[in-house]
């Protein structure tokens, strides 16, 4: 859901997006039936910017094929939390039936490539993490990167071959990382760049259908894979994140979860394939992250020391 929204180009809804804001309590049916706006993109979901009632809104709207293992119950929880703390745009209606949701439209950007790379944003970014990881709030598994093969398993009743392939690899990022007994914290665990806005002077992070409590290392990887950040730029991540704190760099436990985030989204985009629910360039980046994990996996000596 990422302003900003450029009213020359609005025009008619389809007919999904008129179905979802129908279901909103606070809109009246003629203001959806004289409804304009213009689509913001995304992967797991489309996000309309939407003129309604007078009102300039946001909809969320979850597209086909989206797989059933996001829990959307914890999903609201966790974004009302969220929303509440200030961290997260404020929420105006979120249907964990539908998984449709409406914020308003704010003013902002989304971060864009480059500013995810500039030094003078990067203590932003990693001041609103800490924030995040340091709020103690009871945030409910929404998503599961640790047992994500194991859902999908259980929901598809079986693995695509590719992840098959791929369950070792998996397993062993998995276990290296929770051998290190870090306390769960709360996480957002889709550090997308366009998922922080920077709106009203001040950076909020939405859209948290995959959070939940994680070792918060797995966000900083989690970043990183997604980002596509270099070696020096995760390094002066995590000596920004961690100056606060005056702790070591965990270099050992990120490299487990940046393979682990690697894996996760590869296999994201294998079983929304295997629902009917990608596009092409999604699934090739998908098998893409899986490749990188499992190069850097055969890198790595499997007698390595954890510490």
């Amino acid at each position: 859901m990422t302003p900003p929204i450029a009213f020359e180009a609005m025009g008619p809804l389809p007919a999904d997006v008129l179905g979802a804001l129908r279901e909103v309590p606070f809109l009246t049916g003629s203001g959806v039936r004289g409804a304009i706006g213009t689509p913001l993109g995304g992967v797991t979901n489309q996000s309309w910017g939407v003129i309604v009632d007078g009102r300039r809104l946001v909809v969320r709207v979850p597209r086909e094929g989206t797989p059933r293992i996001l829990d959307r119950e914890a999903e609201a929880h966790n974004t009302r939390l969220m929303s509440d703390l200030g961290v997260n745009v404020p929420t105006l209606f979120l249907d964990p039936g539908t998984g449709v949701k409406v914020a308003p439209w704010l003013d902002g950007q989304p971060l864009r490539p480059e500013e995810l790379r500039d030094p003078s944003v990067l203590p932003e970014i990693a001041g609103l993490l800490r924030r995040v990881h340091g709020s103690g709030a009871d945030l409910s598994p929404a998503f599961r990167p640790a047992r994500l093969y194991e859902d999908i398993e259980s929901m598809l009743g079986h693995l695509p071959p590719d992840l098959a392939a791929a369950r070792g690899d998996f397993r062993r990022c998995r276990d290296h990382l929770l051998s290190h007994g870090v306390k769960a914290a709360p996480c957002h665990q889709d550090l997308y760049r366009a998922n922080f806005l920077r709106a009203g002077g001040r950076l909020y992070l939405i859209d948290w259908e995959h959070s939940g409590p994680c070792d918060p290392v797995y966000d900083l990887a989690d970043l990183s894979v997604q980002g596509d950040l270099t070696p020096d730029e995760d390094r002066a991540l995590l000596e920004e994140y961690f100056s606060a704190t005056g702790d070591a760099l965990p270099r050992e436990r990120f490299f487990w979860a940046q393979q682990l985030s690697r894996l996760v989204w590869g296999a994201w985009a294998l079983v929304r394939a295997e629902t009917g629910g990608v596009d092409p360039a999604h699934l090739l980046a998908g098998r893409r992250k899986l490749a990188l994990a499992r190069e850097a996996l055969r890198r790595r000596s499997p007698v390595k020391s954890h510490a």
